[in-house]
């Protein structure tokens, strides 16, 4: 089960250096919401995103990888709107 989470959600890792990264040099230019809304649209994302593909789809274990994974992505997408 471990390697089926890894294998699931290490793509979207990606993503969230990129957005943890891209959010931090917001904030060190003076753009400290930037980080803000960053976390929080994207913690909104993942809420919404596990109960439709939990609940919804009946995915799981599965559901919520992947939950994650595009809760990562929904991260960077923020930053770089």
């Amino acid at each position: 089960m471990g390697a089926k989470y890894v294998w699931i959600v290490l793509p979207g890792v990606y993503f969230l250096v990129q957005a943890f990264s891209a959010a931090q040099y917001a904030t060190s230019q003076g753009h400290t919401s930037v980080s803000l809304y960053c976390y929080m649209i994207g913690s909104l994302a993942h809420f919404c995103l596990v109960q439709l593909f939990v609940n919804g789809f009946d995915w799981g274990f599965t559901g919520v990888c992947i939950a994650i994974s595009l809760s990562f992505a929904v991260r960077f997408l923020v930053v770089l709107i």
